[in-house]
């Protein structure tokens, strides 16, 4: 074997993987390790979406009594994470309209349910604060919820792109 060879076996998995996925074709293993970062992203991002928006309820709640002796009036958002969310959802959307545009299969992941949470999250703090005057609607919570939709349907567009790309060359 071929110092060459060798460390392309060794990089590709060949040496760490069982026999079976040795044999593997090498577009299915990509697609498999595609799949895992995409999981691993999925997980990180919904960990981050689920404090951001703990982090807006607590900002939404910060005038009420019981809490804001607890920490004062310092219960607001930092523009930083909610920047970070943003960079973050566009890296995800990204790389998940990237591999749709270069024919990786990934898992689907639906992203309506995140953009459901947000404006249930919107429409709930309004309510409560029509209902209750120390509820306020945090500063950034409006944006933010109009960011995700934004990005929601501007990957739904690219996904309607691409079908329609799709079947105009199979035709």
């Amino acid at each position: 074997m071929t110092m060459k060879k060798f460390i392309r076996r060794f990089f590709d998995l060949g040496w760490f993987a069982h026999a079976p996925e040795r044999d593997r074709p090498r577009k299915e293993l990509e697609i498999e390790r595609t799949n895992r970062n995409a999981q691993y992203l999925y997980v990180i991002f919904g960990i981050f979406t689920c404090v951001l928006i703990l982090m807006q309820w607590l900002e939404a709640l910060g005038e009420v009594p019981w809490l804001k002796s607890l920490h004062g009036n310092h219960w607001l958002v930092p523009f930083s994470a909610i920047s970070l969310y943003d960079f973050m959802l566009a890296v995800y959307i990204s790389s998940k309209e990237l591999s749709r545009w270069c024919q990786v299969k990934r898992t689907t992941r639906r992203g309506g349910r995140w953009v459901a949470v947000w404006w249930i999250t919107f429409m709930a703090i309004s309510l409560l604060s029509m209902i209750f005057e120390n509820i306020a609607i945090p500063r950034y919570l409006p944006s933010q919820c109009m960011i995700v939709l934004v990005a929601f349907f501007g990957s739904e567009t690219a996904k309607k792109l691409f079908i329609k790309r799709m079947t105009n060359n199979h035709e």
